[in-house]
């Protein structure tokens, strides 16, 4: 390792690899079983189900670049990039779990809650997916560290994303009567 920078210490690497892993869970929720739970398990019509999911990923097509844009210039006594992903962690929990667990509604007002819920989710990911990686320049200068940095990221949401897939066939979408 070259000794003219300083490399993260594991405090920041245990962080990189946790929230890796968060969006490595959240991720293969929404991607692999999604569409899957509510069309099958809630009812909801499948066209309808991919039609919600398809506005979401408009959505976020169109928000992160704004975020991005707007967390480079953003000055605050806690840095540029740090206010975001602080305001983002309650919402995204909040309609993660909102996701799972709709209410009794009709075709229309499932497909409202879904699209509601999914645009939601993203648009609360943005603001801290973007900064996160965007700050990686901000830790390091150093190629080979910024690449450490973000394997850790990559290994810990295919690690945890792995188990919520697990947990998914074996617990949540088991056969049960």
């Amino acid at each position: 390792m070259n000794n003219r920078y300083q490399s993260a210490n594991w405090f920041t690497r245990g962080s990189y690899l946790l929230a890796g892993g968060a969006r490595g869970m959240i991720g293969n929720g929404v991607s692999f079983f999604l569409l899957i739970y509510y069309s099958q398990a809630i009812g909801l019509d499948p066209k309808l189900a991919g039609l919600a999911l398809l506005i979401s990923l408009c959505f976020d097509a169109v928000s992160d670049p704004i975020i991005g844009y707007w967390s480079d210039r953003f000055r605050s006594r806690w840095g540029r990039r740090h206010p975001f992903m602080y305001v983002s962690i309650l919402p995204i929990s909040l309609f993660f779990y909102g996701l799972w667990t709709p209410p009794q509604l009709d075709q229309t007002g499932l497909f409202i809650y879904l699209t509601f819920m999914t645009v939601g989710l993203r648009l609360t990911l943005t603001p801290f997916s973007v900064p996160f990686n965007a700050m990686v320049p901000d830790i390091t200068s150093d190629y080979d560290e910024r690449t450490h940095l973000l394997n850790y990221t990559v290994s810990g949401a295919w690690l945890f994303g792995g188990f919520m897939t697990m947990a998914m066939f074996w617990y949540w979408l088991a056969d049960t009567p």
